[in-house]
């Protein structure tokens, strides 16, 4: 068995949980692209992962060991950075209403893309 190493991660969506992962990731020394909504002006288009960054910052208790290291979370939007998510090594995202199914997948590296795979392909559970 080999050991998978996350270089970056991607976390899509900014809201509490999405925000607070992405603070975990930054403990545990990992880079993060934390991806939301675009906002409707173009000259802040990042604005709602911004918010969610800077909301960190304030909360109490604080979920990083400084706050200086939210500076290391990157936001990025859907509709301008979606190519961004080939740069990660994994991908975090919640369904709004939460779990609704399994989805199996299977990295392809050579395409840095993960693709939705048959249900029990290989007649297992």
């Amino acid at each position: 068995m080999s050991n998978f190493i996350v270089k970056k991660v991607a976390v899509l969506g900014a809201g509490v949980m999405g925000a607070q992962i992405a603070a975990h990731c930054i403990n545990a020394r990992v880079p993060v692209i934390l991806f939301d909504l675009a906002g409707k002006d173009d000259k802040q288009r990042n604005i709602v992962a911004e918010q969610a960054v800077a909301h960190l910052k304030k909360l109490n208790p604080a979920p990083f060991g400084d706050s200086e290291q939210a500076n290391l979370i990157e936001v990025a939007n859907y509709d301008d950075h979606l190519h961004r998510l080939g740069e990660a090594d994994l991908i975090i995202a919640k369904h709004r209403h939460g779990p609704t199914r399994t989805i199996t997948v299977s990295a392809q590296l050579h395409y840095a893309r993960f693709y939705d795979m048959p249900q029990n392909p290989g007649g297992g559970q």
